[in-house]
């Protein structure tokens, strides 16, 4: 009774700003009220007395902070299924209130006539007690519609058996991938990426890729530690005692790598007593982790035979560490996949010669090389019959003969169309068939003319060329030769040539013809290699000229804006709270404030990597062997935030939700397993815990009158925003002045890519632009702007149109655009090439351009790959295909092209589904209906003002 005395007085504290402000939350603009909250809190707590397992999500720690989230979340979802039945025209009729009514008094004495119910009774009783009933009939409805309401909404989700089955099996199933991506940015511009000649460049100037001499190192660690008096341990703490610790532990050193050279056996006590680290591959200028000298330590070792200590410890601040090779990588000429991303830089950077010497080699020897080749001079005119200009006059006479010759053309089902309606129509028809037959002599006219070798002829438009010489086989690429290539070779001397391509014709003589001799070929190879440059070139400008033509007027410098808005601050200082109510509320949330414990740890990261797993079971073996936890950190340090706070008191609550698990677990002085999250694993060992001692509540005064004030203060802050957003269009209103105190300006600014700051206190996001440019000046955004310290109405003052971007400007802008468009098409074309590669089994060394294939552990239906913004679709997408196989070319991020190999499913086939069906299709609806309603309050705009 007393606990439930002291929940009533703690309920009961909001009521001192009561004045002030009465909302907690507010739904779809509708308030929840501190009444109504505790009235329900109330309600929920009586319930927790008589059966507490009826709340699962209620933690024996926090019970008064649980329950009252309860209370108001069911507060909330009441009024999210009103305004749900309300969309919808969701209720429940009298008829099936009153067929309620009688389920739940069937049994009852009042209704029953010989033990059955009877109906005239029930309707008595309704005459009777009108009142009583319809209090009954309401408490039903408000029972029984969100029952109803919740069922609809399930109703949804609901599966047949099959899609069911199919669910769970997704559900419960993982997959391993392999993924790569292709950056955009690492494609060329200049000329066709062609990855087939990426190896061959590499062969060429393999002199210039030289990769560094590499070791692998194990390292024993003689500690000082060793060498103290275990009956003594305070000697560590006298400087001369320390000193000769540190000697005696460099003679062991020594003495210890002079036997290991000898041929000491390592599976002697003396030997398996030490722990030996072993490295990767290190090169000159690495680091060992944090340990003392390491540049001295590997430019050793490169000179160490592979197995021999180095015979000399180096020294450390703690002891000495001896060392021995035992791995080498030989320096020189790099391998392809160690210096595959310099290879292609520079192949794109310098490659465009190359790539056009490789094409003209293989052009040369695929079609000129060893082919019979002719030469053959030809004359010819070239024209576009779009482009001949007729004059074409018809009478009046002409027409109506026309339309009384072809009268049943002009007859509908209604009646038959006047001369007057279709006179343009006849005009258009006999103009074609005019300039049909005129087009027709003309070319029959050109014909004649070639044919006697005249070709001294004056057409609008016509290309008339004369003695061109064109050799068999060579690429050339400009009109007419594309259309004629198949025609003049067959074609004998002396005589005309005609082709046609839709409205072009080509009409010539053959002057000549010989034969190319063997010896002339050879010279050809520069005209081969200039053709197929310049035709490459002038594609690319005519691609380029086609997008600036349809772009260049896209170009505008960006709007800038000016704005007002008035800002309403969270006041805390006006919110009276009594010191009495503040100790009471202290001392039931006690644990909140001091719960958490002042930790100090040693903290050991290990980051993401294709090798982490080796290196955390090198440690766990270290832990295992009993290496000093200090030695190991130093071995393996990596940066990291919470590394840096090492030793150092920190408040566990700080601490990532993981981590904080593991250490409330640990003991002082013990290793914590390995800890994995998404940046890597740690390994942490709790140094020292204590907990705040003395006057607690006067050193947490400050934060507990904070806590109780800033609902109360959010609250009114909101209500004051409100009323102003909701009686204020613009600042033209009348009582837009009455806030000048609180009202603020702005310069001109522009938006920027991602989001707009107004003032550092209103954040804008992009996808909200349309919205701010579909405001008239002076109105007002539609949203209040939640900013620290208050909320925020924002007002369009004035918007100044960008000036339109011309000249070298818009150029420059169309060129950077059409640049990205073509890297975006280079790098589809190149992981195309690279897939196909790959599928046929051929060696993936373009691969170790773009870093290797990654690897991602077992990943569910709905995870991310790597946390990739947007590859939670791909890999639902790869659920749908077998292992071992490889995807199509994907769009992976915004910047690049790439593809995934299916490494491994586990698919999960349950043998007896029926046994469980029930039980996980209520989990499905369930965990779907909770999506459902976190996407509904996002949608209705649910706002909460407690803590």
């Amino acid at each position: 009774m007393k606990k439930y005395c002291i929940l009533l007085f703690l309920v009961l504290i909001p009521s001192v700003g009561f004045a002030q402000s009465n909302i907690v939350a507010e739904v779809a603009g509708e308030p929840i009220t501190w009444l109504e909250l505790q009235n329900r809190y109330e309600s929920v707590w009586r319930e927790y007395l008589h059966d507490p397992s009826l709340f699962p999500e209620v933690s024996q720690k926090f019970i008064h902070r649980d329950l009252k989230k309860v209370a108001l979340d069911q507060l909330i979802t009441e009024r999210l299924f009103e305004i749900y039945a309300d969309e919808n025209n969701i209720f429940i009729n009298e008829e099936e209130l009153e067929t309620i009514f009688k389920q739940i008094y069937s049994n009852n004495a009042l209704f029953l006539t010989n033990g059955y119910f009877d109906e005239t009774k029930l309707q008595r009783f309704k005459m009777q007690y009108p009142t009583r009933y319809r209090e009954i009939i309401d408490r039903i409805r408000d029972d029984m519609l969100d029952d109803k309401i919740k069922e609809i909404i399930k109703g949804q989700f609901y599966l047949n058996d099959r899609e069911l089955y199919d669910a769970y099996v997704r559900d419960n199933s993982r997959i391993q991938l392999k993924y790569l991506i292709i950056p955009d940015s690492l494609m060329p511009t200049n000329f066709p990426s062609s990855p087939a000649y990426v190896k061959e460049f590499h062969k060429e100037h393999k002199f210039s890729y030289q990769a560094p001499d590499r070791i692998r190192l194990g390292i024993i660690y003689i500690q000082d530690d060793d060498f103290f008096p275990s009956s003594k341990p305070y000697y560590k703490y006298v400087p001369a005692y320390r000193k000769d610790a540190h000697a005696q532990a460099r003679i062991y050193a020594e003495q210890l790598a002079d036997l290991l050279n000898s041929g000491y056996d390592e599976n002697s006590p003396i030997f398996s007593a030490h722990h030996v680290f072993e490295t990767g591959y290190l090169e000159k200028d690495d680091h060992i982790g944090k340990l003392e000298h390491s540049d001295d330590i590997i430019k050793k070792a490169l000179r160490l035979r592979t197995g021999r200590y180095h015979p000399s410890p180096i020294e450390q601040e703690n002891g000495w560490i001896i060392f021995k090779t035992i791995g080498k990588k030989g320096g020189g000429i790099a391998d392809f996949e160690d210096a595959a991303l310099s290879i292609w830089k520079d192949y794109i950077s310098v490659g465009r010669d190359y790539y056009f010497d490789c094409e003209t080699e293989n052009y040369y020897d695929k079609n000129i090389e060893h082919e019979l080749l002719f030469e053959v001079d030809v004359s010819y005119i070239s024209i576009d019959a779009e482009e001949l200009q007729f004059d074409i006059y018809f009478t009046e006479d002409s027409l109506w003969n026309y339309y009384e010759y072809n009268l049943e053309e002009f007859v509908t089902v209604r009646d038959t169309m006047s001369f007057e309606k279709v006179r343009e129509d006849i005009i258009e028809e006999l103009t074609k068939k005019a300039k049909r037959r005129l087009t027709d002599s003309t070319i029959t006219h050109i014909k004649e003319r070639v044919s006697e070798h005249d070709f001294l002829l004056g057409y609008p438009g016509a290309e008339i060329k004369l003695f061109q010489k064109y050799i068999e086989n060579m690429p050339y690429y400009r009109e007419p030769y594309p259309l004629v290539q198949d025609t003049i070779f067959k074609t004998s001397v002396d005589s005309m040539f005609f082709v046609k391509k839709g409205t072009h014709y080509v009409i010539g003589l053959v002057n000549d013809r010989r034969l190319v001799l063997s010896k002339e070929k050879n010279s050809l190879k520069d005209e081969v290699q200039n053709l197929l440059e310049n035709k490459w070139d002038t594609d690319w400008q005519d691609g380029f000229q086609e997008f600036y033509s349809q772009n260049k007027n896209a170009y505008f410098e960006p709007n800038l804006y000016r704005f007002s808005y008035i800002f309403i601050p969270i006041d805390t200082s006006r919110v009276i709270i009594d010191s009495s109510d503040a100790r009471a509320y202290f001392s039931e949330n006690k644990d909140k404030f001091i719960q958490s414990d002042l930790v100090k740890l040693k903290t050991l990261f290990v980051a993401q990597s294709p090798l982490i797993y080796k290196k955390v079971q090198d440690i766990q073996d270290a832990v295992l062997d009993g290496v000093d936890f200090e030695i190991i950190s130093d071995m393996y340090y990596e940066p990291h935030p919470l590394v840096e706070k090492d030793n150092t008191f920190i408040n566990i609550n700080d601490l990532n939700e993981m981590i904080y698990l593991c250490v409330d677990t640990l003991s002082v002085n013990e290793i914590s397993s390995p800890i994995c999250t998404d940046e890597g694993c740690f390994f942490i060992k709790l140094i020292d815990r204590e907990k705040t001692d003395g006057n607690i509540f006067e050193l947490m005064k400050s934060q507990v009158f904070y806590e109780m004030k800033l609902p109360l203060a959010d609250s009114t802050a909101y209500s004051t925003v409100k009323t102003i957003y909701d009686n204020i269009a613009s600042n033209r209103d009348m009582l837009f002045n009455t806030h000048h105190e609180d009202t603020f300006y702005t310069d001109y600014l522009k938006l920027d890519d991602e989001y707009t700051v107004i003032d550092s206190l209103i954040t804008l996001p992009k996808r909200e632009y349309d919205e701010l440019n579909s405001l008239r000046i002076g109105n007002k955004f539609p949203k209040i702007f939640t900013v620290k310290g208050g909320y925020a109405i924002l007002f369009l003052e004035d918007k100044v149109s960008g000036k339109k971007i011309t000249g070298y400007d818009a150029y420059t802008k169309a060129h950077d655009e059409f640049l990205s468009k073509l890297q975006f098409n280079e790098g589809k074309i190149f992981t195309e090439y690279l897939t196909l590669e790959l599928m046929n089994r051929q060696k993936g060394y373009l691969t170790y351009i773009f870093g290797g294939l990654r690897e991602t552990p077992l990943i569910s239906y709905d995870d991310m790959i790597n946390n990739l913004p947007g590859s939670n679709i791909i890999v639902r997408s790869a659920f749908t295909k077998e292992p071992y196989t490889y995807s199509h070319p994907i769009r992976f991020t915004d910047h690049g092209w790439g593809f995934y190999y299916v490494v491994k499913k586990e698919v999960e086939t349950p043998q007896n589904f029926e046994s469980i069906k029930q039980k996980y299709r209520q989990e499905y609806v369930e965990n779907k209906f909770k999506s459902w309603m976190d996407s509904y309050k996002m949608q209705k705009l649910v706002r909460i003002f407690v803590q």
